[in-house]
């Protein structure tokens, strides 16, 4: 696998930096993604996804999805008025609805749970965008379950396990300042380096992971 493909990437330039040019470049970005957004279908599914991976549906995570780009677009707007702004409140049940369909489409092999609550892929990171665009308390409930339930996750990396859901109960302990929020996140740390082994043959300390209920690998 390449893990650099010229033909997806532009060359290097001498020019020097300009504000001005990031700044247009960024609205233009912003603009085109407000523009492609199709409501209640979200975005259209890239190419090289649906070649890939034969993905018809729209994706819907935090990782390569919608609420990955809402997260992005509602960032920039905060933080850059002359941006144009979306509110795109009124699509988070679309989210939680499409996910579970989403995640159904990647081939059986895969054993991916469409109800993962893991922060990337799953539903911790949905259900966060969802409580910060909304602040509904039934998200925060939600949010609790996810992270409880992802502590012991074997596969123990950011995508899916508790490195992952361990990053919301920090965002949330520094939001609400509850302290269940910070322990939330001390039990999933305590967890993982509990999990973090040493081992003889490279003789270091390593996690060795379940990656969706296959053997173990290092």
């Amino acid at each position: 696998m390449s893990l650099y493909n010229p033909d997806r990437h532009e060359k290097l330039q001498k020019k020097p930096w300009s504000l001005m040019k990031a700044t247009q470049i960024i609205t233009e970005i912003v603009e085109l993604s407000i523009k492609s957004f199709q409501g209640d279908q979200l975005w259209p599914v890239h190419p090289d996804l649906i070649n890939e991976y034969h993905l018809t549906q729209p994706i819907t995570g935090l990782y390569n999805g919608a609420a990955g780009s809402i997260w992005a677009l509602m960032e920039l707007q905060q933080r850059n008025a002359h941006l144009p702004a979306q509110n795109f409140t009124r699509y988070m049940d679309t989210l939680i609805h499409k996910q579970a369909i989403h995640l159904a489409e990647y081939d059986s092999t895969a054993n991916i749970q469409t109800d993962a609550p893991s922060y990337l892929l799953g539903y911790s990171g949905i259900n966060l965008l969802r409580w910060k665009l909304t602040r509904d308390p039934s998200a925060l409930d939600l949010l609790e379950d996810n992270i409880k339930s992802n502590i012991t996750n074997p596969i123990h990396e950011l995508m899916w396990a508790a490195s992952g859901t361990m990053l919301c109960a920090w965002f949330l302990y520094q939001e609400t300042g509850q302290q269940h929020w910070r322990d939330l996140y001390q039990q999933s740390a305590d967890y993982l380096f509990y999990k973090w082994k040493f081992n003889t043959l490279h003789q270091c300390y390593i996690w060795e992971q379940l990656f969706m209920a296959q053997t173990p690998y290092t």
